[in-house]
């Protein structure tokens, strides 16, 4: 093999580590991911998460929040988020491993700040992680 050749497979060989190491995915185990609802003027959502390892649910800024197991499905919640100002929908999930694939978030039901019910599609729900 020619100084060449050896210092060609060196490299290919750092390159190969490099890119192992920037395809390692994010922490793992228990944790929260950041959920954010987004619409115009929303005061609540009514919300369907669907997911393994849901543990609960905790509000952020001045938004409150209420969830709880679906009873039939397991691995189901149905959440409430309300807030007294437009754009406080904002809350986690808490989950038993952040590399846990999903969840999957629903809107059933959203209202104005003035409690008027508008359709679903009005609000939209994000997950940070």
């Amino acid at each position: 093999m020619t100084r060449a050749s050896r210092l060609r497979a060196r490299c290919a060989l750092a390159v190969g580590a490099l890119v192992l190491v920037a395809c390692e995915s994010g922490p793992s185990g228990p944790g929260e991911l950041e959920a954010i609802v987004t619409g115009d003027m929303l005061g609540g959502v009514l919300l369907q998460v669907d997911g393994p390892g849901i543990q609960g649910f905790t509000a952020l800024g001045d938004a409150r929040v209420f969830g709880a197991p679906d009873a039939v499905r397991p691995g189901r919640h149905r959440v409430i988020v309300i807030a007294p100002s437009s754009g406080g929908l904002r809350f986690t999930i808490d989950v038993d491993d952040l590399e846990m694939e999903g969840p999957v978030v629903t809107v059933l039901q959203a209202t104005l700040l003035d409690d008027q019910l508008v359709t679903p599609s009005a609000a939209s729900v994000r997950i940070v992680r």
